[in-house]
């Protein structure tokens, strides 16, 4: 269950570890975080906590807020609710009938929060309590992304997980059908099995390799 910002490293040689920590570091790719707020110190000093973790963009209305969001698709997204022009609710749902995935974490006053948990049944990820502690901001942001990444991934292995047991289950009613000479619907089978993996066809190296194992004496089809 890996994301875009995690890797696999061996872990029996320090050098090693230095050196992809280190390539890591060079190479990585910040998330992208935008902030709508209309507070103008407080949405720096926000910027300010974050830049060194990730790229920060800030709007101070809600439609500028919302217009950004559409030109980028940020990776999170922290909402202030009262914003002049269109409201922080309105900003929320409009984002998530845009992609109802998109993580948002809204910020509003503490005594505010209980007030709104509708906006949790709709889909905001979490509350952020003003005024916002900036010593822990980052890491807040960083837990987020990362509880999105791991359902992302689960939800992508359950889907290659139906996807293998399709494959299977075309493979063995295959090699039935072949054993009872009806070659015509095993390679119906066959095709229908390629079809649920969406496999493309294999390297030279592969179909040789193939040919080999099968002892096909012809070259591949088409």
């Amino acid at each position: 269950m890996l994301d875009p910002h995690t890797r696999l490293i061996p872990s029996d040689d320090a050098e090693t570890i230095a050196e992809h920590v280190s390539t890591f570091e060079v190479n990585r790719i910040l998330a992208s975080v935008l902030i709508i707020e209309d507070e103008e110190l407080a949405a720096q000093a926000a910027a300010r906590a974050l830049e060194k973790h990730f790229e920060v963009e800030l709007a101070h209305s809600g439609d500028i807020g919302l217009q950004a969001w559409r030109g980028r698709r940020h990776d999170l997204v922290l909402l202030d609710l009262m914003l002049p022009g269109m409201p922080g609710t309105e900003v929320l749902k409009s984002i998530l009938a845009d992609d109802p995935d998109q993580p948002v974490m809204i910020i509003t006053a503490l005594s505010a929060a209980e007030r709104h948990q509708d906006l949790m049944l709709a889909g905001a990820t979490e509350f952020l309590a003003k005024p916002l502690d900036l010593h822990y901001l980052a890491a807040s942001c960083q837990r987020v992304l990362r509880d999105r990444a791991c359902l992302t991934g689960a939800a992508a292995a359950l889907g290659h997980a139906q996807a293998f047991e399709q494959l299977a289950a075309r493979v063995h009613a295959a090699s039935y059908t072949l054993r009872s000479g009806r070659t015509a619907e095993a390679t119906r089978h066959l095709e229908q099995a390629l079809h649920a993996c969406r496999t493309k066809g294999p390297s030279d190296d592969q179909w040789a390799t193939l040919l080999e194992e099968f002892s096909f004496p012809r070259g591949p089809p088409g």
